[in-house]
């Protein structure tokens, strides 16, 4: 199944990558980056998933995953898994 991540997820995991390479040795961000992608890859599979517990996303028809302790919100069109939002669960209310 193919993956898009939306222009805000990208900013998000860029933001994150270049946080974690300040705190850590150079490669480190995009190492986490890419980690983190593959593990958002194994869910993009042509399955039924419940709608999002958060109602704004739910009225939406938006799926929520969770992935470390971050929170994915995706659609899945015509074979595509989109990554519209990856939001922070602390934040996620």
């Amino acid at each position: 199944m193919k993956i898009i991540l939306k222009t805000s997820a990208q900013k998000t995991i860029q933001r994150i990558s270049e946080y974690v390479e300040d705190l850590n040795t150079e490669g480190a961000g995009v190492i986490w980056a890419e980690k983190f992608i593959l593990q958002i890859s194994k869910y993009a599979q042509p399955i039924r998933y419940a709608l999002c517990r958060h109602k704004f996303w739910a009225n939406k028809n938006f799926h929520c995953i969770a992935v470390r302790n971050w929170v994915v919100i995706f659609k899945i069109e015509n074979d595509t898994f989109i990554v519209f939002r990856i939001i922070h669960a602390s934040t996620f209310k």
